[in-house]
């Protein structure tokens, strides 16, 4: 019953974070913006070269911590999840490769093209970034889940 609950919370977690990842696209589209876009509208110029620079760096840097944290909450969650189902040492592996490609590539994949497609970027590059922090994490939450900071624990209570 324990491990239906779990993959329930899996399923639904990342439901949410996929949707707030793909929510999250929205600094992506500020970061990228130029002043025609953003002047867009507006019978006078509000924004200028400089403002607009400003506005990219904070859209740019809040899309990569937002997504950042996004990924790496998802995979502690994957992980804590995938490292509790077995004990079985050729079952476990199969587990872990299985968890990480249903609930983490899959909603991955599906996220950034959702991402792509509604703001019509040719390529999103921080996608690497985020494919890095995930895997870490993942691999992270079955190895040595204590020892990671409470942020990325929290909502995980009810499993310890």
């Amino acid at each position: 019953m324990e491990l239906i609950l779990e993959i329930a919370y899996l399923i639904l977690f990342t439901l949410v974070m996929t949707y707030l990842y793909y929510l999250s696209s929205v600094f992506l589209k500020l970061g990228t913006s130029t002043v025609e876009e953003m002047n867009e509208g507006e019978e006078e110029d509000l924004v200028d070269e400089k403002d607009s620079l400003v506005i990219n760096y904070i859209g740019a840097t809040a899309f990569i911590l937002a997504g950042m944290l996004i990924w790496a909450l998802m995979a502690t969650t994957a992980g804590k999840v995938a490292s509790g189902i077995t004990e079985h040492n050729f079952l476990k592996w199969v587990v872990y490769i299985l968890i990480y490609f249903l609930f983490l590539r899959i909603p991955f994949g599906v996220g950034s093209r959702l991402v792509q497609q509604s703001f019509r970027f040719k390529a999103v590059p921080e996608k690497i970034l985020f494919s890095i922090a995930m895997l870490v994490f993942y691999i992270l939450a079955i190895c040595c889940y204590e020892n990671l900071p409470d942020i990325l624990k929290w909502h995980l209570t009810y499993f310890n």
